[in-house]
Order: C-alpha cells, then sequence, then structure tokens
C-alpha cells in the first residue's frame, strides 16, 4: 500500500510539497487557506449532518488535494528545475493513466465470462448474489486477473450484476434504492428480500443464512432456499464446488473463474 501511495500523483505531489516548503519556494494564493479550512469542516461534519451521503464525505481529501495543487505557486525556480518538475508531473500522471486504462481493458474480458455464465437466467428470476471476498481469500485475490481490481483502490466487480438486471430482468437483492440516491424503488413481492444498498455476501454466509461480515447485514438469507432461484457467487474460482459444501439443493448450470451459477432445486 506504501509503495502504492508513493507511485501515485498524489505521493509525488507531497512529497514536492514538502521538499518545497523546507526551501520557501512557494508562494500561496489569497483565500486558499479559507477555503482549505470550509472543506476541513466541511469533513468533518459531513458523515454526520447528510446521512446516506454516497461516499460524499469521501470527495472532500480529492477537493483538498486539487484546491492545494492549485493554490500553490513555485517561485525561484531555475528553468532546468521548472522543466524537471513538469516532466516528472506528466510522466507520473501518464503512467497512472495508463496504468488505470489497462485494468479497464482487461475489465472486459470479466464482463464476457459473466454474460457467458447468466446466459441461462430467465426473465423474473430471482438471484442471491454472493462473493469471494479478499478477506476470506487472501492468496486467491493476491493472483486475480489485472482487470478484477484497481491496485491499492477498490475491487471492480461488485458490479457486475446488475447486467441480470439489465440484460435478463432478473431481481437482485442490492439494487441500490436509497431514495437519497437513486430513483428507484422495488414493487412487491421483491420488496420483502430487498436491501436499500450493500455489496453481496461473503459466499460462506451461505452455509449459516446471514453475512458473515456483522457490519454489513443481508436478512434476505434467512429463507435463501425458497425466496431464490439461483445462487450466484463472484469469483467462483475459489468457491470450489458449492453444491457439496452448501447445505442447499444446488444444481451446477454454468462456471468460470469471474463467477458461476447454480440452480436452487425445490424439494
Amino acid at each position: 500500500m506504501t509503495a502504492s501511495w508513493m507511485a501515485s500523483p498524489g505521493g509525488v505531489f507531497m512529497a514536492g510539497l514538502y521538499l518545497a516548503c523546507r526551501y520557501r519556494l512557494l508562494r500561496i494564493a489569497p483565500g486558499i487557506a479559507l477555503g482549505l479550512a470550509i472543506l476541513c469542516v466541511g469533513y468533518l461534519i459531513c458523515p454526520f449532518a447528510m446521512k446516506q451521503t454516497g461516499f460524499v464525505d469521501a470527495r472532500f481529501p480529492i477537493m483538498l488535494g486539487l484546491l492545494l495543487f492549485a493554490g500553490l505557486r513555485p517561485t525561484a525556480l531555475s528553468p532546468c528545475a521548472r522543466i524537471a518538475i513538469a516532466a516528472v508531473l506528466a510522466f507520473v500522471f501518464l503512467a497512472r493513466t495508463a496504468s488505470l486504462a489497462g485494468v479497464w481493458f482487461d475489465h472486459n474480458h470479466d464482463v464476457a465470462e459473466f454474460r457467458r455464465v447468466i446466459a441461462a437466467v430467465e426473465p423474473g428470476s430471482r438471484m442471491l448474489v454472493v462473493s469471494v471476498d479478499p478477506q476470506g481469500a487472501p492468496d486467491y485475490w493476491a493472483d486475480v486477473p489485472r482487470g478484477r481490481r484497481i491496485p491499492g483502490f477498490f475491487r471492480l466487480d461488485f458490479h457486475l450484476p446488475a447486467l441480470l438486471m439489465i440484460e435478463r430482468q432478473a431481481f437482485i437483492p442490492y439494487l441500490f434504492t436509497v431514495a437519497a440516491k437513486q430513483p428507484l424503488s422495488v414493487r412487491r413481492p421483491f420488496d420483502r428480500v430487498s436491501v436499500p444498498e450493500g455489496p453481496p455476501p461473503d459466499w460462506r454466509s451461505l452455509a449459516v443464512g446471514h453475512d458473515v461480515n456483522p457490519v454489513m447485514p443481508a436478512p434476505y438469507l434467512a429463507d435463501r432456499q425458497h425466496d431464490f432461484d439461483y445462487v450466484l457467487p463472484l469469483n467462483a474460482g475459489d468457491a470450489g464446488n458449492l453444491d457439496q459444501f452448501l447445505p442447499l439443493p444446488l444444481r451446477l448450470v454454468a462456471a468460470r473463474d469471474v463467477a458461476a451459477l447454480y440452480r436452487i432445486r425445490r424439494n
């Protein structure tokens, strides 16, 4: 994580800012202190004053960094020093952009594989989506395909199941229906097994009937055998054969490393 931070444009900027302050080579724009103070106060009160902000509070540090970048001007630098600094910053930004572009390009493979897995899902099906998480399978996640996560930032598979609704007209429990974020509502009878938002529960939750992560409750797991038609584990390459592990009567329909599809058999 440290190496990733230092290799980022932010890490290079903070290192340069430290050196410039140390040698008094910066001119500060008028009003920047007030702007930084307002953003700091906003960051502190946002999670408490605004519920369900959709990560608005997490964007304040980004705004702080951009304001700091825009409000400082290097002084007393030689032409060679200016060219060198500009070249280093340009290289770091281009390298980071190229890295992100490579991740998203490789992500196309996961999208294509996921579409093959869900091809058999009928319209109106109720899909129970679970996931093999990094906390439960660190060795697997240490060697996942490059298109499945942005290093040091976020995994990219959480929203793949949205294709079930868009392309297969199927239902998943976490449809992002928080009124403060999305103009969506869940109608009966699907509202009984729906939550306003959240990630898919860890696949081990299927065995116990509740999310093994207490911070992310998934009450729809309680009667999972009767309320859903399919189980779809993300990152199924590390899940093994679910039908041999779980107490649910499952039949494998399709499987890839990115996901698998199991039909819940009715007794």
